[in-house]
């Protein structure tokens, strides 16, 4: 997480860059961190936004934003219905399908400290 950290305090712009540290972010646990950074990247990275709509899903649900995962969710399945996308994305959908419809919408709200 470190060079992720590293790159976009050297290119801010980078979009790939941002994405990199939300999913770095959001797979450490750093939920709240991971959705700041994840909607700045998907701004930057609206050519191609299948991963950064599908760890924003993700994130939100992790937070409790379960209204918020849900649309993301309806965005990602949209984007994976109109576009090529490799076996990574359609894995990104599932794991995001399988944490949005869960019961308790994936998880509990994490407690940033």
């Amino acid at each position: 997480m470190l060079a992720a950290r590293k790159a976009v305090d050297l290119d801010p712009q980078d979009g790939d860059y941002a994405r990199t540290l939300g999913v770095a972010l959001y797979r450490a646990g750093s939920f709240e961190e991971a959705l700041r950074v994840l909607t700045r990247s998907g701004a930057m990275n609206a050519d191609d936004p299948i991963t950064d709509v599908a760890f924003l899903a993700m994130a939100r649900a992790a937070v409790g934003d379960h209204e918020g995962a849900r649309s993301a969710l309806q965005e990602l399945e949209g984007l994976e219905a109109s576009d090529d996308t490799n076996e990574y994305e359609k894995d990104l959908l599932r794991e995001a399908q399988a944490l949005v419809d869960a019961p308790t919408h994936g998880m509990e709200p994490v407690k940033q400290q």
